[in-house]
Parts: structure tokens; sequence; C-alpha cells
């Protein structure tokens, strides 16, 4: 498994994810984990909007 040493770990995240030797559950599993860096939280607007 080629996976480059790196202090990002956006960047650590995206090569597990794109890594066709790594098995599906780990890709899954990191394509979750990669979800904060893309994707803002939904719930955290309603909270900010009802205060």
């Amino acid at each position: 498994m080629d996976i480059p040493t790196t202090e990002d770990p956006k960047v650590f995240l995206l090569t597990v994810v794109n890594n066709p030797a790594v098995d599906m559950p780990t890709r899954i599993a990191a394509a979750a984990a990669l979800m904060p860096y893309y994707h803002e939280r939904l719930a955290d607007d309603e909270e900010d909007e009802e205060q």
C-alpha cells in the first residue's frame, strides 16, 4: 500500500479513499471522516439561527 507520509489529515484520508488496494470498509470510513472538510453540518446552522 503506497500511502504518503503527511501532516495533513485531509491529504492522508483522500489518499486512503482513492487507493484501490485499501479494503472498502476502510475507504468508506475515511470518506466519512473527510465529510467535515467538505460539508458543514446543517445542524450547526440551525442552532445558530435559534440563538
